[in-house]
């Protein structure tokens, strides 16, 4: 059986149009990346000054707050925000060899120069399409975009209340048995003796914050001999 020519046609077609398709699609992304290129890097450039300003927040709360310190995921999101920074200082120098310089305060992210950096990259007229750099444009404009949503998701878990935790007491035990380390407690001891001197005293409590010196007090009590004899007093 012969097969009419015209069968083979819309097939040939087909097969023709797909590679063609995917084509101009793959073209059509990345204009949309070439035409948003100074969009990106706006938006880029603010969320990082977001993430600096919630930063400083932050590590001034725990200067105020002795007792605490940063926590492990602080740690760890320190070193991605400096990561963030280094991408976008390579990100930006690509920018401006492809295209024009930003103002400098652009490389240190400088909060009062900030709206200026924005300002002018929104005044800008979208990156001409049609030029020889074109695939370098949209592979810029793409890794631009893909570091903003890692900024973006940095940004949104530095919550000052989840960076911080409670300090641990740093006091050795050399420092826990020489009162040196911790003045007056020869005078709460004597308070605490003569309290239990009283008549129809035998027992008190002693509390406070980590590390205040409580477990030296004890163990200066417990070695004295009117605690070490009377064994119905209790602390």
């Amino acid at each position: 059986m012969v097969i009419p020519p015209i069968a083979i046609i819309p097939q040939s077609i087909s097969a023709i149009y797909s590679p063609l398709k995917d084509l101009f699609l793959c073209l059509k992304g990345k204009k949309r990346y070439v035409e948003h290129l100074e969009e990106n890097l706006s938006e880029l450039i603010t969320d990082l000054i977001s993430i600096k300003s919630r930063k400083e927040i932050i590590d001034k709360s725990l200067k105020t707050y002795v007792r605490k310190e940063k926590n492990d995921e602080y740690l760890m999101d320190e070193e991605q925000i400096s990561n963030l920074y280094n991408e976008y200082t390579k990100l930006k120098a690509k920018y401006e060899e492809m295209t024009s310089d930003l103002p400098h305060a652009a490389s240190e992210l400088d909060f009062s120069s900030v709206s200026q950096i924005i300002e002018e990259l929104n005044d800008r007229k979208p990156t001409r399409i049609l030029t020889t750099k074109f695939f370098k444009l949209a592979k810029l404009s793409k890794d631009i975009k893909n570091l903003d949503r890692r900024a973006k998701k940095v940004h949104a878990k530095l919550q000052p209340k989840d960076m911080m935790r409670e300090k641990e007491p740093e006091l050795s035990q050399q420092a826990l048995d020489d009162d040196r380390y911790l003045p007056g407690v020869q005078r709460y001891c004597d308070d605490v003796l003569k309290y239990l001197s009283g008549n129809g005293r035998r027992s008190i409590g002693i509390t406070g914050p980590a590390g205040i010196g409580k477990t030296t007090v004890l163990r200066k009590l417990y070695n004295h001999a009117i605690v070490a004899t009377n064994s119905y007093l209790r602390i």
